[in-house]
């Protein structure tokens, strides 16, 4: 099924999009605890306490690692992909793949890289496609 990535190379960007949700979630975590606290003491006292605040940036390196090791994919190995997310997605059946391989084909853009790294859900429909598909 899988002709032009492997395996190990779905896991891998399926790692990487784990690493980004989780730094999504912990810089997400923080905002809402400043949220929650209405003193500003005790904002000021948990800034001291840890280095989260300073740990918080901008910089989301597992983010960019993930999109540059997307946009490193050829085209055929980024339909794949694309494909492999609809079906642990959902969108596809396992028997489905050709359509849903078509589909990614027909659908393709310069943003695929983007779309596929910027989904939350990345980690757990590849790695549910591949199980879909037999390859887990």
């Amino acid at each position: 099924m899988l002709r032009h990535i492997g395996v190990d190379e779905v896991k891998e960007i399926a790692q990487l999009s784990k690493e980004a949700r989780d730094a999504q979630d912990k810089l997400l975590d923080k905002m809402r605890v400043v949220d929650r606290i209405e003193d500003e003491r005790e904002v000021m006292e948990q800034a001291l306490e840890t280095f989260d605040s300073l740990d918080a940036s901008l910089d989301n390196r597992p983010l960019v690692e993930l999109k540059q090791r997307i946009a490193a994919l050829s085209d055929d190995a980024r339909h794949e992909l694309m494909a492999l997310m609809w079906v642990g997605a959902g969108e596809f059946a396992a028997a489905q793949w050709d359509d849903a391989l078509t589909r990614a084909l027909s659908e393709s853009s310069a943003g695929d890289g983007d779309f596929l790294a910027e989904n939350s859900q990345l980690h757990d429909f590849l790695m549910k496609g591949l199980f879909e598909l037999g390859l887990a």
